[in-house]
């Protein structure tokens, strides 16, 4: 995936990524660790987060550091893109719980607004999962 004004192009490479068989597996996860790079909004890493590396960590936990790596990045999509795999994970198995507290604490002042936005979401989802749980 390359940066470019294409932003049509972007979520049609990451869903017929998702549909891949083989289905994908942990040993993918640089391939999109490095697409991630190329990301240019919010829309592109929901689509990756919610098609691709929160089910590669629902099989994988280990990628748990994969993860956390990028919520250390410079690179702001790359931290959206940490917060928001925890968050479609944690949708799916709630033993994720500490995890996305902690992150969605540190990143609760991110300078970019789009990564705060997604610390919302968060907040909103350990609520919701709460409040029926």
């Amino acid at each position: 995936m390359k940066r470019g004004r294409f932003s049509e192009e972007q979520i049609v490479a990451i869903v017929l990524a998702s549909k891949v068989r083989p289905r994908l597996s942990g040993a993918d996860w640089g391939r999109f660790e490095a697409w991630s790079n190329h990301l240019e909004n919010w829309e592109h890493v929901d689509h990756l987060a919610g098609a691709i590396t929160g089910g590669l960590l629902a099989e994988e936990p280990p990628l748990f550091g994969r993860v956390e790596a990028l919520s250390l990045s410079t690179n702001p999509w790359q931290r959206r893109l940490a917060l928001v795999t925890l968050i479609e994970e944690f949708r799916e198995d709630e033993r994720w719980r500490p995890e996305l507290e902690s992150m969605a604490a540190r990143l609760r002042t991110d300078k970019h607004a789009l990564v705060r936005r997604a610390v919302v979401w968060a907040r909103d989802r350990l609520q919701k999962d709460h409040m029926h749980g």
